[in-house]
């Protein structure tokens, strides 16, 4: 605190962030699972942001997909691309 270090920021930070190869490539999405993520996660989103959902009740369907089963998740999946 006495030598103000954090007021001394560089102007470009030393560090990036790092991403898993193929983590946003859906077309690695062997079982289905991301794909159904991102049609869950969409659903809830677009009630979000029409008002008929509050914040918690979104997080709480993030909360609902992130404890279901992995096989349930897979199901899920199947049942959307069954639907097209």
């Amino acid at each position: 605190m006495q030598s103000r270090a954090y007021s001394k920021f560089p102007k470009e930070p030393s560090i990036g962030i790092e991403f898993d190869p193929g983590e946003s490539d859906l077309t690695n999405d062997e079982d289905g699972e991301q794909e159904a993520f991102k049609n869950y996660l969409t659903k809830w989103g677009k009630r979000l942001k029409r008002g008929k959902i509050t914040a918690d009740r979104w997080d709480a369907a993030f909360e609902k997909w992130r404890k279901m089963p992995h096989e349930a998740r897979i199901r899920m999946g199947a049942a959307k691309s069954s639907e097209k």
